[in-house]
């Protein structure tokens, strides 16, 4: 039962983060400029 629900909000977590980094990415392009932060937070 734990492991279902785990794997329920990951599934969640995943899409929120891959919709945030197309958002970004959308940005990025959009602006021409590369979104703030650490190289590791950044998308691409």
């Amino acid at each position: 039962m734990i492991e279902q629900r785990a794997a329920e909000r990951y599934k969640t977590e995943k899409a929120e983060h891959e919709a945030k980094m197309a958002k970004r990415a959308e940005k990025e392009q959009a602006t021409g400029k590369k979104t703030p932060g650490p190289p590791g937070q950044r998308s691409g």
